[in-house]
């Protein structure tokens, strides 16, 4: 049950900042820049972020309440997905490839921090190699703007994470982690809340699921006991409860979209954040910028201190 309180509050509540770097370069287009010569820092006086509404169509299938006690099948379901995942994409062959479009509703208000708070919306590309004990042994992350921009280049090679750029960070470049971090598959999330639904959990929820297309639909709203006031979460209203959209690929597995809402007093609800993953693949060598961002994150880990 807590863990489903945190994972609430982790989407409803903006995450505390880092302070931003200091100097600002535009950033390069990605198919026309050097791996060893980039040099992408964030700006002094840093710019409102844009903040337009994301327009989101409803689904044309409107979900069907699934009664407490056939959240077990559900969650059968999800399993199935999974197991068609792993058989489709077996992180034993492999580097794990994918990208990813995330958008996160940005604030006006509070004091703005690196680079992501100058957009909503960001492109990740990500390449993760799983080790035999299921943890992630290394993983290489580019993350580019809407129009191509290079902004950051970072690695995690088995419990380090190295920031290649920006080159400025308030908590250091190179940080050691506590142990490797375990290799997830995008199943288990969402098999973790719902078994906490399952068993009984502080808020009253409501899960549907349908097919739809080649798509199988997951949905979990959520109806908190007591609101929460505006002055404690950065909407600026007082929240009364969430919502959870999950799209799976019937065919492969895949998780292809999460959206996750809050809903005012009045029952109003906004979207806060909306992950769309394109189709997985699994590669044998990774391409330029990649690569030289596991051998520049290799060499900042040799330096003296790190």
């Amino acid at each position: 049950m807590r863990k489903l309180f945190l994972f609430g509050l982790l989407i409803l509540l903006m995450a505390c900042r880092e302070d931003a770097p200091s100097v600002v370069e535009t950033a390069v287009p990605p198919t026309s820049i050097s791996a060893t010569a980039v040099s992408i820092i964030a700006p002094t006086n840093l710019p409102t972020p844009a903040i337009e509404e994301r327009v989101v169509e409803n689904t044309t299938v409107p979900p069907t309440p699934v009664d407490p006690n056939s959240l077990n099948s559900i969650i059968e379901q999800v399993e199935k997905l999974e197991a068609t995942y792993l058989t489709a994409f077996p992180p034993e062959a492999g580097w794990l490839y994918y990208t990813l479009e995330s958008y996160d509703a940005v604030s006006s208000e509070g004091e703005l921090v690196t680079y992501r708070g100058l957009a909503d919306t960001w492109i990740l590309e990500i390449w993760t190699e799983v080790s035999p004990r299921a943890t992630i042994s290394r993983q290489v992350m580019l993350v580019y703007d809407i129009e191509g921009g290079l902004w950051e280049r970072s690695a995690i090679l088995d419990n380090t994470s190295v920031r290649v750029l920006p080159e400025q960070t308030v908590d250091g470049r190179v940080i050691t982690l506590d142990e490797p971090l375990p290799y997830l598959t995008p199943h288990q999330g969402l098999i973790n809340i719902l078994r906490e639904i399952e068993t009984g959990s502080l808020y009253d929820h409501t899960v549907a699921a349908w097919e739809e297309n080649g798509r199988y639909h997951l949905q979990i709203d959520t109806l908190y006991n007591f609101p929460i006031p505006a002055e404690n979460n950065s909407t600026g209203q007082s929240l009364n409860g969430g919502k959870m959209h999950f799209v799976f690929d019937i065919e492969t597995g895949e998780l292809l979209q999460q959206q996750n809402w809050t809903v005012n007093g009045a029952g109003e609800e906004t979207l806060h954040s909306d992950a769309n993953w394109s189709g997985t693949a699994v590669v044998t060598e990774l391409p330029l910028l990649a690569a030289q961002t596991l051998l520049d994150a290799q060499g900042l880990m040799a330096e003296p201190g790190n």
